[in-house]
């Protein structure tokens, strides 16, 4: 249309055209709004004890934006995943707030809001400038419970972040296949790279780029396919790092005893399973654990006819509908690294799993509620729609609100799991560490300890910890003796358990010579662990005749730490037993100096040998 010699704003075709200019545009506005309010829990919200110990509570990595720390940030895994820039964020994030949750928190749900804002972008551009399908796909990104994981736990901020740069990557693409702007593909190359530098989950773009070349209709041609070659070439290093990490460290779990016909089983009953809780998010937990292979539901079973008969579905859609196949091909795409062929994490589906795939899927219902809303003749089926969506998006908006209460705290965050199903032996272990040892409510962190054991036999950590529990708390020597035996015989070398016996058959027992053989172990598996050469020096002490031994020991524990005037004391003994009272008296006045309390008769006897 035209007005005076001028095209109007309004028109979609124009590609000077702005996404504020469209009629409805301000609408996400109100979406935006919504999604905060939907996630507003997730501020008041505490660090839980999963992960965000490893990624910000004793990570030394974030708490510098020193050259060294950066080098180490960018050369460095974090729970066998290579992802410098997630953790360049929490570094930020630490300077700004220290261990202040909230910081990090807040951090998350802005990323989420710009990535809903980004959502509505990438499907404005790619649905050729309309409007309503693209505030449909981002209302129910941005408010839907399947999406807490990814925002309400700070480890995740992975997630949030990888998915910035992928949809800015994603858009940027698109821009290039419209204009033609050099520019614009190479900045969606670098974006694709600062997504990668996030999460290696980015690695499926390039797929996804092929998808979009067909989705616009581009001419296949030798160009299309030699301009993906960076995008794959990056996917691939990218991808090799990933394995070289995970295999390093055993991150990858072992499936080797199922057929691939349970594998197969699995991944179609977790692909059919997000699509389900996608119109369905009920019943969320932290934790999907797998099934008991004897025990298997009649849905395992049928899962892979059903995604089959879908695959089959989507390969048929591919001439006849673009909108179908592009959306569930994007899902399956993007879903597919997660799908547990190889068993990653223990859990055989993860909600965070579906940030960026549910896109895809959000995708075909957007589109089919605004093809209602552009028909005249079914303007009745499109009220219905209409209502129908504001319904959801009022219920989808208080679910992600009660779950990401959930999210409070690791106590919180483990009991709803427990309350899901009592068969977690993870959820016990976890929570059990709460009552340990911030609750100190022993007697339940105990319960926590045995049914996480019941559970899985060969739980080491909870052996070492219920170990610690016995040691410490509740006095039992020969129980935790032969928990701390426990954890050694599955990991021989568990090194803090180790070095919990050595303590117990020096302190309690009084088995010299074992102890100096875990003490020797301890500090051979971990040379910098400095109080193992004060207890080994101790123990050389008790022993009567092997003072200069102990006097070694004592030397290295303070070139390690000068500031622990018990160190100074252990020596000052030493060389009292070797008749060297002016070294002894050095040492006492420095651990003296150090806040040491020391009798006052030892003093005495020091000081009338030195003649003070």
């Amino acid at each position: 249309m035209k007005s005076n010699g001028t095209t109007t704003d309004s028109n979609p075709f124009n590609p000077n055209t702005k996404w504020w200019q469209q009629k409805y545009a301000w609408g996400i506005i109100p979406i935006l709004l919504l999604s905060f309010l939907a996630f507003f829990p997730s501020l008041s919200a505490e660090f839980t004890n999963w992960d965000d110990p490893y990624y910000v509570v004793k990570n030394n990595l974030i708490t510098s934006l020193s050259w060294e720390h950066i080098k180490g940030i960018f050369t460095t895994s974090e729970r066998s995943l290579y992802h410098p820039f997630t953790m360049l964020s929490l570094a930020i994030n630490y300077q700004l707030s220290g261990l202040n949750p909230f910081g990090y928190h807040l951090t998350n749900v802005i990323l989420h809001l710009l990535n809903t804002f980004l959502v509505f972008l990438f499907i404005y551009h790619l649905n050729n400038k309309k409007i309503i399908a693209a505030l449909i796909v981002a209302v129910f990104f941005g408010i839907h419970p399947m999406h807490v994981e990814s925002v309400t736990w700070v480890s995740e901020r992975k997630d949030v972040l990888y998915s910035f740069f992928f949809l800015l990557s994603l858009i940027s693409y698109i821009k290039y296949v419209k204009t033609g702007a050099k520019g614009a593909y190479l900045l969606s190359l670098l974006l694709f790279f600062c997504s990668l530098m996030s999460k290696a989950t980015a690695v499926t773009l390039p797929v996804i780029l092929l998808l979009t070349d067909y989705f616009l209709s581009r001419e296949w041609n030798i160009k299309v396919l030699l301009e993906k070659i960076p995008h794959f070439a990056l996917a691939v290093i990218f991808g090799l790092l990933t394995i070289h990490f995970q295999t390093e460290s055993s991150a990858l779990g072992s499936m080797d005893e199922l057929s691939i016909i349970h594998r197969s089983m699995f991944a179609s009953y977790a692909a059919l399973m997000y699509i389900v809780k996608m119109f369905v998010p009920i019943n969320l937990s932290a934790f999907y654990p797998y099934p008991l292979i004897k025990e298997l539901p009649a849905i395992y079973y049928i899962a892979p006819f059903l995604i089959i008969g879908l695959l089959a579905a989507t390969a048929f859609s591919w001439k006849k509908n673009k909108i179908i196949f592009y959306g569930i091909s994007f899902y399956f795409i993007t879903i597919a690294l997660t799908l547990q062929f190889v068993s990653v994490g223990g859990a055989i589906i993860s909600d965070r799993y579906t940030y960026i795939p549910y896109i895809g899927l959000f995708f075909i219902l957007g589109k089919l509620l605004e093809d209602l809303a552009n028909n005249k003749d079914r303007k009745l089926f499109a009220q219905i729609g209409g209502g129908l969506l504001l319904i959801a998006s009022l219920i989808f908006s208080y679910l992600t609100f009660e779950r990401a209460k959930v999210w409070e705290n690791s106590k919180t965050l483990w009991t709803d799991v427990i309350n899901k199903n009592d068969r977690v032996p993870y959820a016990h272990f976890n929570r059990a560490l709460v009552y340990h040892y911030i609750e100190e409510n022993y007697p339940k962190a105990l319960t926590d300890y045995n049914k996480a054991i019941q559970i899985k036999p060969n739980y080491k950590d909870a052996y070492y910890n219920r170990g610690v529990l016995h040691f410490y708390k509740l006095k039992n020597i020969d129980k935790a003796l032969a928990d701390y035996n426990a954890a050694i015989k599955l990991k021989p070398d568990y090194v803090e358990a180790i070095y919990g016996r050595g303590l117990i058959r020096f302190y309690e027992t009084k088995e010299y010579d074992k102890a100096i053989e875990d003490f020797n172990k301890t500090i051979q598996l971990n040379p910098n662990l400095t109080e193992a050469y004060n207890n080994r020096g101790s123990v050389f002490f008790n022993k009567k005749d092997e003072f200069q031994k102990a006097i070694t020991d004592f030397n290295k524990a303070i070139s390690m730490d000068d500031k622990n005037g018990q160190y100074f004391m252990n020596r000052s003994f030493c060389y009292y037993k070797l008749n060297q009272p002016q070294k002894a008296w050095e040492d006492a006045q420095q651990a003296k100096k150090l806040g040491f309390s020391i009798q006052k008769d030892y003093l005495q006897r020091l000081k009338e040998l030195v003649g003070k």
